[in-house]
């Protein structure tokens, strides 16, 4: 296999040690998952480049995808915080027409 100029990450881990590693789905290369942060990887979604997201030990991404692939909740309603101290369960339970 050649190597590749941006690797396609993915999360495994090493045989022998249980060690969490980022491996390349398309060559040989691979790291700690900890070194990987903050790398360029290619989008698992839409093939472009993202980085590897940062300060997330406890919670690693199986296949890194950019910010533009990630789910966005738009339909869920906004409910303003500073007034839910006010608001009776009737009022956050009330259907918006």
């Amino acid at each position: 296999m050649t190597r590749c100029k941006v690797h396609k990450y993915l999360l495994a881990t090493r045989q022998g040690d249980n060690l969490l590693i980022y491996r390349c789905a398309s060559c040989t290369h691979y790291l700690p998952a900890e070194d990987a942060e903050g790398l360029n990887s290619i989008c698992w979604r839409c093939g472009g480049v993202c980085k590897i997201p940062l300060g997330r030990p406890n919670r690693k991404i199986k296949r890194p995808h950019c910010i533009s692939c990630t789910k966005v909740y738009k339909d869920r309603p906004q409910i303003d915080v500073k007034a839910l101290e006010a608001m009776s369960i009737e009022d956050l339970l009330k259907d918006e027409d």
